[in-house]
């Protein structure tokens, strides 16, 4: 028993022995430094347009490693912040060596062409007595930055914040909605809302957009929105006939607006139009 006692004594320090050595091996051939990142300018704040590639993301940082040598072209971007001052934001690259080991460096960068999210209004923001349709089925948005693949529409981020729109009575209402992006950057719409007695005899006024966004201080005729005229039979009626019954556009103010077209046919049947109208600081 203890002879046993003492082979397996034996066996057992050979095996600590030879592991340990193996474990050291492994740790003295294993690479354990990190790849580093250069950054052009790191204290600068780089431009770039929203629809810059990733490429054009990466300009100006290159990753090194003693191993692997160059990794650039391995470089990602992991991730771009919300805005943290106006159009800035913070950039987050990454890269990984060929023993997994991550490095990330960030830097500041800047939209210089960008535009805060916008809403669309699928039609104008006029409903009939007793029509089953929803503001929400109307108001719409787009985005310089997000869903690019689909004309950045983000439709889906809307929301309405109140509205006093009733099919019910015929009148005038107020609808309020905003709408906020990726970037955590959010844009608000108020709007009136028109609501009447179908007429089946009136022409029909047809514009260019349905909201139509204009920067402060610039000069701007309603009737240029015109996109087509006719009667009730579909017969076209020239657009010059069409007058700006009354607009509540001030240029010199930002703020939202609102425009009533008015035409009158030869038989005196009377149509409008209305059109909504953002005045941008």
């Amino acid at each position: 028993m203890r002879l046993i006692r003492i082979v397996t004594a034996i066996i057992f320090a050979i095996v600590t022995c030879i592991f340990s050595y193996n474990f050291y091996q492994i740790r003295i051939n294993v690479d354990q430094t990190m790849p580093e990142f250069s950054v052009q300018n790191p204290d600068d704040v780089f431009k770039v347009s929203v629809n810059a590639s990733e490429e054009e993301l990466r300009t100006g940082v290159t990753a090194y490693d003693k191993k692997d040598g160059d990794l650039t072209s391995q470089i990602t971007v992991e991730e771009i912040s919300k805005f943290i001052q106006g159009h800035q934001c913070k950039i987050t690259y990454a890269v990984s060596d060929s023993d997994n080991h991550i490095a990330r460096v960030s830097r500041m960068i800047e939209f210089t062409d960008y535009v805060s999210p916008r809403f669309t209004l699928s039609q104008q923001l006029c409903l009939y007595m007793g029509q089953n349709i929803d503001t929400t089925d109307i108001i719409g948005a787009v985005d310089c930055y997000d869903n690019k693949e689909n004309g950045g529409d983000i439709t889906n981020n809307v929301k309405l914040l109140s509205s006093s729109v009733s099919t019910k009575t015929a009148g005038t209402y107020t609808v309020t909605a905003q709408v906020t992006n990726s970037l955590g950057d959010t844009s608000k719409l108020q709007a009136v809302v028109v609501v009447k007695e179908k007429n089946n005899l009136e022409p029909v006024i047809q514009l260019k957009n349905n909201i139509v966004y204009i920067n402060k201080g610039t000069d701007y005729n309603p009737l240029d929105n015109i996109e087509k005229v006719v009667d009730y039979k579909g017969n076209p009626i020239d657009v010059k006939s069409v007058k700006v019954e009354k607009t509540s556009v001030d240029t010199n103010q930002d703020g939202f607006y609102h425009v009533t077209y008015k035409f009158k046919d030869s038989e005196d049947n009377e149509g409008r139009g209305y059109l909504t109208v953002v005045v941008l600081e």
